[in-house]
């Protein structure tokens, strides 16, 4: 859950910075937290994604690690 979190700040971050047409700030990562928080807590079905995120668990470490896109980092 730790990477979903991770991946949807990262993209609210670039989505924030890009729609201001300005460099992150404090400012605008405050704002970028607060929507990757509505997504996950207030849009996303919490059960589907718990069922999504429990198959990708279930993955030997390589193959986890590889889905959740860590192994580019």
């Amino acid at each position: 859950m730790l990477a979903v979190a991770l991946g949807v700040l990262t993209v609210e971050l670039a989505r924030q910075a890009a729609t201001a047409g300005r460099r992150l700030d404090a400012d605008l990562l405050c704002e970028a937290i607060r929507q990757a928080d509505f997504l996950l807590i207030h849009l996303a079905s919490g059960e589907n994604l718990a069922r999504r995120m429990s198959h990708v668990e279930g993955m030997p470490r390589r193959a986890y690690v590889a889905a959740i896109g860590f192994d580019q980092v």
